[in-house]
């Protein structure tokens, strides 16, 4: 067997793992660019917020100049009442008239606090508003970039999942794969082994009735000294020659059934020596399915392509 399934597991899962770190290396920099998206949306909301809370701030503090007029105004009427009713009894330069003046700018004073009070009492509401806007934004902001990161990680777990459950699947199904196709090339080794073994008897026994039918007519067999084996009367000096490697089938068994196949283990066969030896297997009597067990053995042993080995298929006459 080529591999185990804890080799090809092995395989399988570091390409899966390969797979996965492009994968999470993708998904992380979508998610942080969706991430700066929603915070660069926010960011936006809030200074566009700010400019306009402030210029809302600034207009409201403007709008207070009015009341500090008044009170300058209501100052100057308070004084001239004064400088009049103290004119009218003659006290322009006394202690009395000093006394109110002094009351008079205390009153300004006070009222200016007033006005300054509620300026900056609304002021203040209107920033602290924005600083609760601000507040919300930021915490949409951080809210939706969550759920971003959380959907990523969701995602990765998932992904893995499916690639961790692939590699096993697929390890499973290339080991399940090789079990296959040894128990099928065994099958068919030994199916070629039987045919290869019937064929010897077969060639045995018609040169055993060859030879008793020549002897019968008066010929003795003679080593043609080629490794065959010839036929001669010797009062007529006749020869008849007889296909080599047939006598007793010893020839052909040792060619052929000593679990070689079509060739010995150390052969390099190119797809013509292949074709050219299937065929005459076939010429012999190896039905059709025995040859294509045969070819895809031969070829996937020699390291052929499965387009190679359907071309030699083709031209050894097999059809699917």
């Amino acid at each position: 067997m080529a591999k185990s399934y804890d080799e090809y597991e092995v395989d399988q899962l570091a390409k899966a793992k390969k797979q996965q770190q492009d994968y999470e290396q993708t998904a992380r920099a979508q998610a942080g660019a969706r991430a700066g998206e929603i915070q660069s949306l926010y960011d936006g909301l809030i200074a566009d917020a700010d400019r306009q809370y402030r210029q809302r701030a600034g207009d409201t503090a403007a709008s207070y100049r009015g009341l500090y007029d008044a009170n300058a105004v209501n100052e100057l009427v308070a004084r001239r009442n004064a400088q009049a009713a103290m004119a009218d009894a003659g006290l322009r330069q006394s202690g009395l008239n000093a006394s109110q003046q002094t009351a008079i700018s205390l009153m300004r004073g006070n009222a200016d606090a007033a006005v300054t009070r509620q300026k900056q009492d609304a002021v203040n509401s209107i920033m602290a508003a924005l600083d609760e806007l601000r507040s919300q934004y930021n915490a949409k902001a951080a809210a939706q970039k969550q759920d971003v990161y959380a959907a990523l990680e969701d995602s990765v777990a998932k992904n893995w999942q499916t690639l961790d459950a692939q590699a096993r699947q697929t390890a499973a199904a290339l080991y399940q794969a090789d079990v296959e196709n040894e128990r099928a090339a065994a099958e068919a080794q030994q199916k070629y082994k039987q045919w290869l073994y019937e064929q010897q008897l077969a060639a045995t026994k018609q040169a055993q009735d060859y030879d008793v039918a020549m002897r019968k007519q008066g010929y003795t067999p003679v080593d043609d000294g080629e490794g065959g084996i010839t036929y001669r009367k010797f009062d007529d000096a006749a020869y008849l020659p007889m296909e080599r490697n047939t006598v007793y089938g010893a020839k052909f068994g040792d060619r052929y059934y000593n679990g070689q196949a079509i060739s010995k283990t150390t052969d390099i066969l190119s797809k013509d020596d292949i074709i050219s030896r299937v065929s005459k297997l076939i010429e012999r009597g190896l039905d059709m399915e025995s040859a294509k067990t045969l070819v895809n053995v031969t070829m996937n042993k020699f390291g052929y392509t499965p387009s190679e080995t359907a071309d030699v298929l083709l031209k050894i006459g097999y059809h699917a």
